[in-house]
């Protein structure tokens, strides 16, 4: 079924890929709270502390982030031509997920209910660029990959396909200006609720 040019079964199978992710994230932080989670450098106590007084240089960190965002929009991207580019991008729900689902666990482990409100404002305002972005581009992909039967023509499918490309990249660098340039300071924000 379709809505929107949307691929709804495939939406839905993504969707559980990224929850079942989350709860491997969660449990992999339950299994490790003892031995590694302490050690989560960037969460420390030390560290949280004197984020709120840190000066960031948001155009060193926008190139840092573009380069690690980036580099998997166009192997994905890439992937979409194969037969593999519905499984990659599954691949890549599932590790996102769980990467939220550690974030969120450490992140509860660490500073209690409060990390949540962390957890939060870690992942704000770039969440809402980036989210709808990969839900599309993700589709965009399943479509293009053998026997997604989207595009009847190949000249067709390969203009919608540049397309999407160049669309995920402009959401991508709107989602990373959001990152580099307002995430700190939300975080910031959160830190000084938390730690007062």
């Amino acid at each position: 079924m379709r809505k929107w040019g949307m691929n709804v079964k495939f939406l839905r199978g993504m969707a559980a890929l990224f929850v079942l992710g989350m709860i491997l994230g969660a449990m992999a932080v339950n299994v490790l709270a003892d031995s590694q989670v302490n050690r989560a450098g960037i969460l420390s106590d030390y560290f949280l502390r004197q984020y709120k007084y840190l000066e960031i240089d948001t155009v060193e960190l926008f190139l840092y982030i573009l380069k690690k965002r980036l580099k998997w929009v166009f192997l994905l991207w890439a992937a979409g031509f194969t037969a593999a580019g519905s499984l990659c991008g599954a691949g890549y729900v599932l590790w996102m997920g769980f990467s939220v689902g550690i974030l969120m666990g450490v992140a509860v482990l660490k500073l209690g209910i409060f990390g949540l409100l962390f957890a939060a404002a870690a992942l704000f305002p770039q969440s809402l660029c980036y989210g709808p972005a990969w839900v599309f581009f993700l589709n965009g992909i399943s479509l293009k990959a053998p026997g997604g039967g989207r595009y009847p023509r190949a000249a067709d499918g390969t203009a919608r396909y540049i397309l999407l490309i160049a669309g995920m990249c402009l959401f991508m660098i709107f989602g990373i200006l959001l990152e580099s340039s307002i995430n700190p300071w939300v975080v910031k924000w959160a830190l000084r609720l938390i730690w007062g």
